[in-house]
């Protein structure tokens, strides 16, 4: 079911699957049964991803299995979840899958459900050695899915931090599957955080330009993997 409107019907009580678009959902969601929804898809704008009282409603959702929230940037910053986020996600023992565009607070990422099995952040707010502590955190994770900027734009703060974390995703040994969209060529520092996770059976690349040639043999390291694809989206200057 999608809800765009601002009140929800009588018998949204019975709801097990719910994509939200609206700007002030907390309302909405209050008005859930707690156990009964297992999956949430929430599109929001900048400001209702930064409330409060989402935070609060989210916490009410103990039965969530899936969550998703996209943030839709109406300033071209990058907004944060308050930082009561990292509680409401410690109440969801049944979580395994998370999805967070808007970049998630440094708190909520030492917080995240052990029982996650596939995580996607959008440039997460953390150095490389906290990255790998809070995904090695995670005993059931299979798949991570990481997005540093995005459009056909050359992001150079997000590039920077795209190739601060790389040190860390061959340090995470449980890692099978790997996901990554960067607003920036794959350069040889990018290439070599990938040969580094000599574990993946699956990676996934979408990147902006800069198609890497010769340097594809850095990953002949990976020898488990199974699955392989990667794209290239021209890089448009009058764009940046």
């Amino acid at each position: 079911m999608e809800v765009a409107g601002p009140r929800m019907a009588d018998d949204a009580q019975h709801l097990q699957r719910l994509q939200l678009v609206a700007r002030d959902p907390a309302a909405l969601l209050r008005q859930l049964q707690p156990s009964r929804l297992s999956s949430l898809v929430l599109t929001l704008d900048d400001a209702a991803a930064e409330s409060q009282l989402l935070a609060a409603a989210l916490s009410r959702l103990t039965g969530l299995q899936e969550l998703r929230i996209i943030s839709e940037y109406v300033d071209g910053d990058t907004a944060q979840p308050h930082v009561s986020f990292a509680a409401a996600l410690a109440r969801m023992p049944q979580l395994t899958q998370l999805v967070m565009q808007p970049q998630l607070p440094a708190a909520a990422l030492a917080r995240l459900p052990r029982q996650l099995v596939h995580l996607h952040l959008s440039a997460p707010d953390c150095s490389a050695a906290e990255l790998v502590a809070h995904v090695n955190a995670l005993p059931q994770l299979q798949t991570l899915k990481l997005a540093y900027g995005s459009g056909a734009v050359f992001d150079v703060p997000a590039r920077n931090v795209a190739m601060q974390h790389a040190a860390a995703w061959g340090a995470i040994p449980a890692l099978r599957q790997l996901d990554l969209r960067l607003a920036m060529g794959l350069d040889a520092a990018t290439l070599g955080g990938i040969a580094a996770a000599t574990n993946l059976t699956r990676l996934v690349g979408h990147f902006l330009h800069g198609e890497p040639g010769a340097r594809m043999s850095m990953l002949s390291s990976l020898q488990q993997l199974e699955a392989l694809q990667l794209s290239f989206t021209p890089f448009n200057p009058n764009e940046a």
